[in-house]
């Protein structure tokens, strides 16, 4: 079985409407589910982006403004170290959303095994 560009595209969407739910309850700002982004290459092949921006957490926390430090990304701390919320909910949210995408997936297309 071929899998096509569509296919590709379908499944990044996926995965990323999963990222997206694993934030629903816990966050502080929003920031890392609002940057992420999908990227469709020439090939057809697709990237899901999510550059979550370090931001100044003192400068939110005291006047509800997103003032980025220009430091890089705190996706993967996120991803490692379950970030705050209390429970550690989001440690490994990116390998969770793609597990979860995965079944999904074969089911919509209808793909044994």
């Amino acid at each position: 079985m071929e899998i096509t560009a569509e296919m590709k595209s379908v499944f990044a969407n996926m995965v990323v409407v999963k990222l997206k739910k694993g934030f629903d309850e816990h966050h502080i700002t929003k920031n890392l589910i609002n940057t992420i982004t999908i990227d469709i290459m020439a090939s057809g092949d697709v990237k899901i982006k999510i550059p979550a921006k370090i931001y100044d957490l003192k400068e939110w926390n005291k006047n509800k403004v997103i003032i980025y430090t220009g430091e890089g990304s705190y996706a993967e701390a996120v991803n490692q170290t379950g970030g705050y919320s209390p429970t550690k909910s989001h440690k490994n949210y990116i390998d969770k959303a793609i597990m979860e995408s995965v079944v999904q997936w074969k089911n919509y297309y209808h793909i044994k095994g």
